[in-house]
């Protein structure tokens, strides 16, 4: 089985896909502060691009959740991106994120621990390491070791 992805929609959540993806997933989680300062300054990533701009602040209220609602929410063809919506996760989707992260994901590492992650992952499943494991594909202006300044968050 293989899980599409919608052209230019790239937070779809495992809802849809769930039962066909179930222990199989592999999935690498980012520190969730980086990871609402890289969307802001990604275009405001699955900011609803009818409102305005919005500050740091707005946008990080908004995001809030957002990958325990791609976990946990159920969604449709009409509201693929369950980020979207700036509504914060339920205790009872929280609760169906961490049940399907105990089940369906067999591999799950940390994007600020990039290297060691592809290392346990090879320890966990096989293969050798390749050099090609390591490069950055994806590159932004924000491409060096370093992390965002997260001080405005707080």
């Amino acid at each position: 089985p293989q899980l599409l992805m919608p052209t230019g929609i790239w937070h779809v959540g495992i809802d849809l896909r769930y039962d066909i993806n179930k222990g199989h997933i592999v999935s690498m989680f980012r520190q969730p502060e980086q990871r609402v300062v890289s969307g802001y300054y990604d275009d405001y990533h699955s900011w609803d691009p009818s409102l305005p701009p919005p500050s740091l602040q707005e946008y990080a209220k908004f995001i809030r959740g957002c990958q325990t609602k791609m976990l946990g929410r159920s969604v449709t063809c009409d509201t693929p991106n369950p980020c979207m919506d700036g509504v914060p996760p339920t205790l009872q989707e929280t609760r169906l994120a961490l049940q399907r992260l105990r089940e369906a994901v067999a591999f799950l590492g940390i994007t600020d621990q990039w290297d060691l992650s592809i290392c346990f992952f090879h320890a966990k499943f096989g293969g050798e390491c390749l050099p090609t494991d390591f490069l950055n594909i994806n590159p932004n202006f924000n491409d060096t070791l370093s992390t965002y300044d997260t001080a405005e968050l707080e």
